[in-house]
């Protein structure tokens, strides 16, 4: 028994458990959707698969100022 088991114990409260860390790299899967003031652009990325490569005309055309929480459903 460790020495905070022992001091839980004393308290009355569970065990502590080891927690293990998460990797210090993650990555994720998928595409990343492209929210530009053009629809077709947009309609190729959800439609047809089109994976554009972030080029500077591209930046130009970038969203901003977007809510997620209105994007994102209750």
């Amino acid at each position: 028994m460790t020495q905070l088991d022992a001091s839980n114990a004393r308290f009355g409260a569970p065990p502590a458990r080891h927690v293990e860390r998460r990797p210090p790299e993650i990555s994720f899967g998928g595409r990343v959707l492209f929210l530009a003031d053009d629809a077709e652009l947009i309609r190729q990325q959800l439609h047809e698969g089109l994976n554009p490569q972030l080029t500077p005309d591209l930046k130009a055309r970038l969203r901003d100022q977007i809510s997620t929480d209105e994007i994102t459903p209750a």
